[in-house]
C-alpha cells in the first residue's frame, strides 16, 4: 500500500480544514435551499467522504480483513476526534463561529457511515467468505 494511494483522502482532510476553519462571515449562504439543519448535512457528507476516502485504499489492498477492519474503526475514532477538535478550534479560534454539539454528531454519524460503506463495498467485492483470489468484479 503506497502513500500516493491516500492522496485524495489527505487532499479532503486539508480541504475540509480550511471549510472548517472559514470565519463565519466568509461561510457561503444557502438560503436559497431553504432546507432546515442543511449545515448539518454538510457535516455529515464531509466526514463521510473522509472517513470513506481514508479506508477505501486499505479496502483495495492485500491486506487481511482484520487488519482492515482494525484500521477502519482506528480512522473512524480519529475523523470523530477531529470533527470534536475543530468544533473547539471554531469556538477559540475562528470569528463567527461557535461550537455546536450537534456539528459534532453529524461528524460521528458520517464518518461511522463512511467506514460502513467501505466496509458493505469490501464485502461485496471480496464476497462473504473472503475468497480475495477470484475476480469479483
Amino acid at each position: 500500500m503506497k502513500v500516493v494511494s491516500f492522496l485524495p483522502a489527505i487532499t479532503w482532510f486539508l480541504i475540509s480544514v480550511v471549510l472548517l476553519a472559514l470565519p463565519g462571515d466568509d461561510v457561503p449562504s444557502i438560503d436559497y435551499f431553504d432546507i432546515p439543519y442543511f449545515d448539518k448535512l454538510i457535516h455529515l457528507g464531509m466526514f463521510f467522504l473522509l472517513s470513506f476516502l481514508f479506508c477505501y485504499p486499505l479496502v483495495k489492498s492485500s491486506a487481511e480483513q482484520g487488519f482492515i477492519t482494525s484500521w477502519c474503526n482506528r480512522i473512524a475514532l480519529l475523523a470523530i476526534i477531529y470533527g470534536v477538535f475543530m468544533e473547539f478550534v471554531q469556538r477559540d479560534f475562528v470569528r463567527g463561529r461557535s461550537f455546536d454539539v450537534i456539528d459534532i454528531l453529524f461528524d460521528t454519524i458520517g464518518s461511522i457511515a463512511g467506514v460502513i460503506a467501505v466496509r458493505q463495498y469490501y464485502r461485496k467485492k471480496i464476497g462473504p467468505d473472503g475468497n480475495q483470489g477470484r475476480n469479483q468484479n
